[in-house]
């Protein structure tokens, strides 16, 4: 398994967890107004495959 996958993974759980973080709780409320927001560019989700 690649690093991108695993952090993938983790990535999927703490956004299904709605962002928690309890040392920086502001985190959450930033990082759900990005995705909310339909003017800001979607950033590649998958690093590019090796060639």
């Amino acid at each position: 398994m690649q690093l991108y996958e695993i952090l993938s993974g983790h990535v999927a759980k703490w956004r299904e967890a709605q962002y928690k973080n309890d040392k920086f709780p502001a985190i959450a409320e930033i990082l759900e107004h990005a995705a909310s927001s339909p003017n800001l560019p979607i950033p590649n989700s998958h690093s590019p495959t090796p060639s």
